[in-house]
């Protein structure tokens, strides 16, 4: 039976399709690794690198804990980067996926151009301006 089986051992390989899926999803650069093999970089629908790993890739994998930071070293050194473990049944760290996040929703307070951000979707526009109005209302009024 042909399956999909994540291990501590998987390799790049093995991860891209966990990579591909994250990344076509969230449209961002995405990168997937197990503990004990470096992992997959997918940036633009394309596999770039099978020997991947960064900063906030070990950090995670050391920590066994979610990061978000903004790196101060490697290949996003500067750019906000989010990071989560990936456990099996059993509660044991096998590997970690983590994204490139040019923007966050807390960062937000630049205009950011929705009809780009949301073409082929133009019927939530209006429902995410509602949100960003309300996020950054609520942000001025707590200063």
């Amino acid at each position: 039976m042909i399956g999909l089986r994540i291990s501590k051992d998987s390799s790049a390989r093995e991860l891209e399709p966990i990579a591909m899926t994250v990344h076509h999803l969230t449209g961002l650069p995405v990168a997937v690794r197990s503990v004990t093999k470096k992992g997959v970089h997918v940036i633009n629908g394309k596999v770039v690198d099978y020997e991947f790993t960064g900063p906030v890739l070990e950090e995670v994998l050391s920590s066994g804990r979610a990061v978000k930071t903004v790196p101060t070293s490697g290949l996003y050194e500067g750019v906000p980067v989010s990071a989560v473990p990936i456990f099996d049944y059993t509660g044991e760290l096998v590997g970690v996926v983590g994204v490139v996040a040019y923007m966050t929703i807390a960062e937000l307070g630049e205009e950011i151009n929705l009809l780009d951000l949301f073409k082929g979707h133009p019927d939530i526009v209006d429902r995410v301006r509602e949100c960003i109005k309300k996020i950054l209302d609520d942000r001025a009024s707590s200063l």
